[in-house]
């Protein structure tokens, strides 16, 4: 089962792309695909199967960039104090 959570609907043709590049990159030779909407993600989405999770979200992405700017920022504090 591959779970898939985006901030907006899938069109069909959308996850048809998503179940061929998935099976292009698995040994899986069918799969059932679960997707659900989740607007907090902003954009982009999770792909969940199994143990394996893909996050190409907005929010991961905003989220990683506040904390560069804020480490960096403690860097430049640190070498100015």
């Amino acid at each position: 089962l591959v779970r898939v959570r985006s901030a907006v609907a899938l069109s069909e043709e959308q996850k048809k792309a998503l179940e061929k590049k998935i099976l292009a990159t698995t040994s899986f030779r069918s799969l059932e695909m679960e997707c659900s909407v989740d607007p907090k993600l902003i954009g982009g989405m999770i792909v969940s199967i199994g143990d394996r999770v893909v996050d190409n979200t907005l929010a991961t992405k905003l989220h990683s960039l506040e904390r560069e700017l804020l480490w960096k920022a403690r860097m430049d504090y640190l070498r100015t104090a």
